[in-house]
């Protein structure tokens, strides 16, 4: 990563008086969203009664269409437990440090007031991210089913708009404080975050999505342009699966679709199949019936399981 900056993910025990209690107060309170399942991983510790997604702002009305900028953002996630044999009643907050854990400690004061009988406890570091990462990801709450295209969109929005404005404006340790903007300035800089830039677009390309264009930054930053590789200028089979994000699949036809057609099929690459097949289907008007349905029948597969990261 650029920046070596880590954030801590903390975990910390407030007594309560009444589980139930509790419970009422926060299905009340409009930017506490209660999960549907309170299951826990770990099978010989009981389950909470309750859990709950602390949000920065209300989730989005049904009857709204949803935009990047009301999704509500999580701030932290509050776990609501009865008596046990040796416990009292508790709720455990956990969540990011400068995330917005402060603040849902400071509301579960307001909205549960007398029902916190004891100052919490000291917080335990039970992960750590870095703030990159974190500013990058993905802590959306939503409150309804969406289709996969929807939720594609979303994401390339977000990830467009965090590289093209949150990114070059991030101060980070790798460059002693300065942001990528700054730092650009220095051509000693500029392979580290000509690195860092293309890395991302793979690695985002090969999962999600079919062309995250970060050239826009690159001619801002005075970086060299990241360009299409024609399929007539490599080797197909010797080509690395993660620069097949980069390859012009357009321009592909014939002989070489079905190359490529193949290597996704043994590899097992999403994105490779996903695009090959796009072409395939495209470009040729009398596939054999069975060959047709396939095709048609991976690409549905693909298509729900590349968006489901939001």
């Amino acid at each position: 990563m650029l920046d070596d900056t880590e954030c801590e993910r903390r975990l910390s025990v407030h007594e309560i008086k009444d589980a139930e209690a509790v419970i009422e107060r926060l299905e009340a309170f409009p930017l506490a969203a209660r999960h549907a399942d309170a299951s826990l991983p770990i099978d010989d510790m009981p389950p909470p009664k309750a859990v709950f997604s602390m949000l920065a702002r209300p989730p989005i009305p049904e009857d709204l269409p949803l935009r990047l900028d009301a999704i509500p953002t999580v701030m932290g996630t509050v776990m609501v437990y009865g008596r046990e044999t040796d416990r009292s009643p508790r709720i455990e907050v956990e969540g990011y440090a400068g995330f917005g854990l402060e603040q849902v400690h400071h509301t579960l004061i307001d909205v549960l007031g007398d029902q916190l009988t004891a100052q919490p406890t000291e917080a335990e570091v039970i992960g750590l991210k870095s703030i990159v990462d974190l500013t990058m990801g993905i802590r959306w709450f939503l409150a309804r089913p969406i289709d996969a295209e929807t939720r594609r969109s979303l994401l390339r929005e977000h990830l467009e708009r965090f590289h093209r404005q949150v990114w070059p404006e991030m101060k980070l340790s790798r460059f002693g404080g300065q942001t990528p903007r700054q730092a650009a300035k220095d051509p000693a800089h500029h392979r580290v975050l000509a690195a860092w830039l293309l890395a991302t677009e793979e690695s985002t390309d090969t999962a999600a999505f079919d062309w995250l264009d970060l050239n826009p930054i690159r001619a801002e930053l005075g970086l060299p342009l990241r360009n299409r590789i024609s399929p007539d200028a490599v080797s197909l089979e010797r080509l690395p699966l993660f620069r097949f994000s980069q390859l012009d699949f357009d321009a592909l036809s014939g002989e070489k679709l079905d190359r490529v057609l193949h290597i996704g099929k043994i590899s097992g690459h999403a994105y490779v199949l996903r695009r090959a097949i796009e072409r395939k289907l495209a470009t040729t008007s009398a596939l054999p019936a069975k060959e047709a349905y396939e095709l048609h029948a991976i690409h549905a597969f693909l298509t729900p399981a590349v968006a489901a990261g939001a």
